[in-house]
């Protein structure tokens, strides 16, 4: 399985890469997927009830962004889905923690239901780091 990121995810990214702050900060992707390649088409960004914290970020908006992601399938007639989760971490080239293992792991769980492998995208101050179910 193969990730791109798309135009205009690279440009959020950036955005969000010159924003790094000591708090990590969070949300979800989208994205097109077929069978051996996940296109990153956007990200969305933390959500009010969301908490940023020193070494971790945790989205408690579970129900705000699961009307997010039906809104988003909705108005793409089912092209666009929830791929996965992005996250900061303040440094250069960012190194997946057990916490980040673990993300993976609990996502995988829900889009192994619905056919595909999901990714963990961590940005850091120079490069990103994308994790694989």
């Amino acid at each position: 399985m193969s990730v791109k990121i798309s135009g205009r995810a690279k440009v959020q990214i950036e955005v969000i890469r010159k924003n790094i702050k000591p708090f990590e900060m969070g949300g979800i992707c989208f994205g097109l997927v077929n069978k051996d390649k996940i296109i990153i088409t956007e990200l969305v960004g933390m959500l009010k009830d969301d908490i940023s914290e020193v070494n971790g970020f945790v989205r408690n908006s579970c129900k705000e962004y699961n009307k997010i992601i039906a809104k988003k399938w909705k108005h793409s007639d089912g092209l666009i889905n929830y791929v996965g989760e992005w996250h900061t971490h303040n440094e250069d080239y960012p190194t997946p923690s057990n916490i980040d293992n673990k993300l993976l792991n609990d996502i995988q769980e829900y889009t192994n239901r619905i056919g595909y492998k999901p990714i963990v995208l961590i940005i850091g101050l120079k490069d990103n780091r994308i994790m694989i179910g």
